[in-house]
C-alpha cells in the first residue's frame, strides 16, 4: 500500500500526547483536577503507539512477503542500539556506579525491564512488538476469519486486565508483571490485536 496520511496525523497528536504528560504530570500537584484531567485524557498514548506501530506494520505486510530473520534483522539493530546507549547513558549519569558485580547486574536489569529511565519502555515494547509481529502475521494469513473473534477475546482481555490492575489483584503468578505493567506487550493485548 501507498502512504497513509492519516497516519502522520495520528502519530503528530501522539506525539503531542506524550509531549503533554511528560511535560505535565511532575510539576502538577496530585490534587490539581486540572493536571490530573489532563494526564488521564493523555495517557491513552501508550496505547495509541502501540495501535499505530502495529497497523503500520500490518498495512506494510499485508500484501508481501514477511519472513521474521530478515524482519528482526532489519529492525533490531535500529532500536536495539539506542536503547542500550540511553540506557547505558542513564545508568552512568545516575550517580549509583560502583566498580562492583551488582552494578553491573543492575544494568543489565535495567536493560530487561527499561529501568534505567521512564520512557525508554516505549524502546522495550517497540522490541516486544518486533518479536511477536511475525507469528501474528503468519495467524492473521493462515485464519483470516479468526480476525473478529481475536479481537473480541483481546477486548475482554484487556478489559480484565485493566480491572486487576485498577483493584489491585496480584494473583502470585502474574504479581510482578501487574505491580508494574507498562513495559511489557502483554499490558497491550487489545491494541496491537485490534
Amino acid at each position: 500500500g501507498g502512504h497513509l496520511a492519516a497516519v502522520d496525523v495520528v502519530r503528530l497528536l501522539t506525539i503531542s500526547g506524550v509531549i503533554v504528560v511528560h511535560s505535565t504530570s511532575f510539576p502538577n500537584s496530585p490534587s490539581s483536577l486540572a493536571a490530573n484531567a489532563v494526564l488521564a485524557v493523555t495517557h491513552i498514548t501508550r496505547s495509541v503507539f502501540l495501535m499505530l506501530s502495529a497497523f503500520v506494520l500490518t498495512y506494510s505486510f499485508t500484501r508481501r512477503p514477511l519472513a521474521a530473520r530478515p524482519f528482526w534483522r532489519r529492525r533490531y539493530p535500529l532500536i536495539l542500539a539506542p536503547y542500550v546507549v540511553w540506557s547505558a547513558i542513564y545508568f552512568l549519569t545516575g550517580g549509583g556506579v560502583h566498580a562492583s558485580l551488582p552494578v553491573v547486574g543492575n544494568f543489565f536489569h535495567d536493560l530487561l525491564d527499561g529501568g534505567a529511565k521512564f520512557h525508554l519502555y516505549f524502546l522495550l515494547l517497540t522490541m516486544q512488538l518486533y518479536l511477536v509481529f511475525p507469528a501474528l502475521m503468519a495467524a492473521l494469513r493462515r485464519r483470516p476469519a479468526a480476525v473478529g473473534p481475536a479481537v473480541v477475546g483481546a477486548l475482554g482481555f484487556q478489559l480484565l486486565f485493566t480491572a486487576a490492575v485498577h483493584y489491585g489483584w496480584r494473583p502470585p503468578v502474574l504479581d510482578a508483571w501487574l505491580s508494574h505493567p507498562g513495559s511489557w506487550l502483554p499490558s497491550y493485548t487489545f491494541y496491537v490485536v485490534a
